[in-house]
């Protein structure tokens, strides 16, 4: 998508339902980042340097996105040979 000058927006901000078409967003869940956060904090030694912690993200679907359409038999599952 960068490459194509695209990106999602973050946060869900209010702006994206009221676009036409209404924007599909990812939204920051702030109290779950908090609460991971401060849980890393207090690991204090137990925790390993440079570990990756991750937290979901609700993607929030609107008009701005739609279910992929069939393009023919490069889009059907090739059956295995063997």
């Amino acid at each position: 998508m960068s490459d194509a000058g695209l990106s999602v927006p973050f946060d869900d901000h209010p702006i994206a339902s009221w676009m036409r078409p209404k924007l599909t967003t990812v939204a920051l869940p702030h109290y779950e980042l908090g609460r991971k956060a401060v849980e890393v904090l207090f690991a204090g030694e137990e925790a390993e340097p440079g570990r990756v912690h991750r937290v979901a993200m609700p993607v929030r679907y609107r008009d701005s996105v739609s279910e992929a359409r069939d393009r023919g038999p490069r889009d059907q599952a090739v059956p295995d040979p063997g």
